[in-house]
């Protein structure tokens, strides 16, 4: 729910999408839109796994599919996902293979084209995968890419057909990649990080078809297909200039802009202190905290109306704080003892003390906003009396010292997370809460290194881990939850289920989830896979974390989506109006 505060708009997601700029215009078509970041991104890069998406992608090279301000996956250069009821989808055998395999059929729009006319074609895309697909295989991650060939039409080379090597429901999810221009480009290397990171920590040279490195300093608008492409960077802004052959799927309002100048800022005080002057127009996601924004709303209040300027808007994003129990641990391994921890947090106090009620407290771990969400009857709020029944159930008896004890042993527990302000924020009222349970509490603060690459990697935790989570809007948590992902010796330690969760009738679940490719049994399967959840609770859901943005009145049409993708898809719909 987005919400808009004394006409100053907060803002919503997850990702750094301090670019939200393309904004179709305006009122002068000399008039630029103006963007406030922290962080400028890498022009050069492309995202090459599903969910590395930054916030430039949509507006310089968008890839095939994207998530659109309503959370629903939707073509962005094709003209539709393929699925079962338009018989774009098959699943078939064969020679030599012996598990059946899913064939798709896909076709890019007319007049998506790139910067020096050429028509964007199934050979992008093949060009792309293949270059993707290399690139894996020499970090050693191809299993994030099962794709086994692509085949283009002979007559229509904008159609092409697709052969994943497995029946997956989330097939076209694979396709959140953005393309590279196959009549120009001949190869790709990485000079930093890997296909598998994040765009914000890759570095990719290009080489044209003489095998020479093609300079991204200067302006080529023939490698990208967006609405706009990169003129010109320095270290401290990036200006964006209009495609010359942009052909946009929705009508574009008013003119677009001249031109979208991104500044960079290095820090939160400086961006707001250019949105209040008036020397830009957008701060986007990923660049104030709850307080910074918190401030600013409490800022503009005190301003006299024709100072206020700026609107603020906050959604609760994606990202979800959670508690994560070793069950391995036989302390932890029975539900009830769980469900009595999770209703002896009070997690609106949280909310309301730490995050001044812009957050969302979870009934699970999908958000309201996606397409997978599916409302239950077990809850675990806030309920005192009830954990102690829990509890006394269980035998743990509460003692002289209002600490609990079983068999003459005191229930103690250690949680673990990273050194942060929030973070230790969080922990403390969760300590105050559980030792009026009776729970003596350890809180242990670790840096990310050590707690991501050996704790979190290995599952190397007592008790239990604080974390945070940002799935894609309908992703299936298989990762997360099915028995082959606990972290071991034998995977290579590369699972997330590092609370060991083991249930056959959730990896059932999951499994059917994958195979089944009609949305309405995927749904009916989610909402069965919560309802496991709520029971036994291998995760205490804390909140999803709310972000925010400052947007000067003049801007118009821009809708705070708050999934991990943020709100660029929706770009050719802004505009500006004085």
């Amino acid at each position: 729910m987005n919400r808009d505060y004394s006409r100053v708009m907060f803002y919503t997601p997850i990702i750094i999408l301090t670019v939200c700029c393309s904004l179709l215009a305006s009122a002068s078509s000399q008039d630029p839109l103006r963007i406030g970041s922290k962080v400028l991104p890498q022009v050069n890069t492309r995202p090459m796994v599903a969910g590395s998406n930054n916030w430039l992608t949509p507006f310089i090279a968008p890839a095939m599919v994207e998530v659109d301000s309503n959370w629903n996956w939707v073509c962005t250069i094709c003209t539709e996902i393929p699925n079962y009821k338009n018989d774009t989808i098959e699943v078939i055998k064969i020679p030599k293979v012996r598990h059946k395999v899913l064939k798709t059929w896909w076709e890019i729009r007319a007049g998506i084209v790139w910067g020096d006319g050429t028509q964007v074609t199934g050979n992008d895309v093949a060009k792309t995968v293949n270059m993707i697909k290399k690139q894996l295989i020499k970090s050693k991650s191809f299993e994030l890419f099962p794709i086994r060939s692509i085949r283009i039409n002979k007559d229509n080379p904008r159609k092409f057909t697709i052969i994943f090597n497995q029946v997956r429901s989330d097939f076209f999810q694979l396709l959140n990649i953005s393309l590279i221009p196959s009549h120009i480009v001949s190869e790709i290397a990485f000079s930093a990080g890997s296909p598998s990171d994040s765009p914000e920590k890759v570095i990719i040279k290009w080489y044209d078809k003489q095998k020479k490195i093609i300079s991204m300093k200067e302006p080529n608008p023939a490698l990208y297909y967006g609405s706009w492409y990169p003129f010109k960077q320095d270290s401290k802004k990036l200006i964006l200039k209009k495609h010359p052959k942009y052909a946009s799927k929705h009508p574009l309002k008013n003119e677009n802009f001249s031109k979208i100048k991104i500044k960079r800022y290095l820090s939160s005080n400086s961006l707001i202190n250019a949105i209040k002057n008036n020397s830009i127009d957008l701060i986007l996601e990923g660049n104030l905290t709850v307080h910074e924004a918190t401030s600013l709303i409490n800022n503009q209040q005190n301003m006299a109306a024709n100072e206020r300027n700026f609107r603020v808007i906050s959604t609760a994003g994606s990202k979800l704080e959670q508690l994560i129990f070793n069950l391995r641990n036989p302390k932890l391994a029975e539900p009830g003892i769980r469900q009595a921890i999770a209703i002896s947090i009070d997690r609106s106090r949280i909310n309301k003390i730490l995050l001044k009620e812009f957050g969302e407290i979870p009934a699970h771990i999908f958000h309201p906003n996606d397409p997978f969400y599916t409302d239950i009857k077990k809850e675990y709020f806030f309920d005192p009396k009830k954990a102690e029944k829990l509890f006394l159930d269980a035998g743990w008896i509460k003692s002289k010292d209002n600490y609990i004890y079983k068999n003459k042993s005191r229930f103690e527990i250690d949680i673990v997370t990273t050194k942060s302000k929030l973070r230790s924020k969080i922990l403390k009222l969760i300590k105050e809460d559980l030792k009026k349970a009776g729970i003596k509490v350890n809180l242990i603060f670790q840096n990310k290194k050590t707690f991501f690459t050996d704790t979190i990697k290995k599952a190397n935790f007592r008790d239990i881990a604080l974390i945070s989570w940002n799935r894609i809007p309908a992703g299936i948590p298989w990762e997360t939850f099915h028995s082959q992902q606990i972290p071991s010796m034998i995977n290579d330690y590369s699972g997330l289920n590092i609370g060991g969760w083991h249930r056959r009738e959730v990896n059932q679940v999951l499994e059917d989830m994958v195979k089944d490719i009609k949305y309405e049994k995927q749904k009916e399967l989610s909402g069965k896979l919560m309802e496991i959840f709520s029971l036994e609770l291998p995760t205490i859901p804390l909140f999803f974390t709310p972000s925010f943005a400052v947007i000067s009145k003049k801007v118009k049409g821009f809708q705070l989506s708050g999934h991990i993708y943020g709100s660029s898809e929706a770009h050719t719909r802004w505009y500006k109006k004085m």
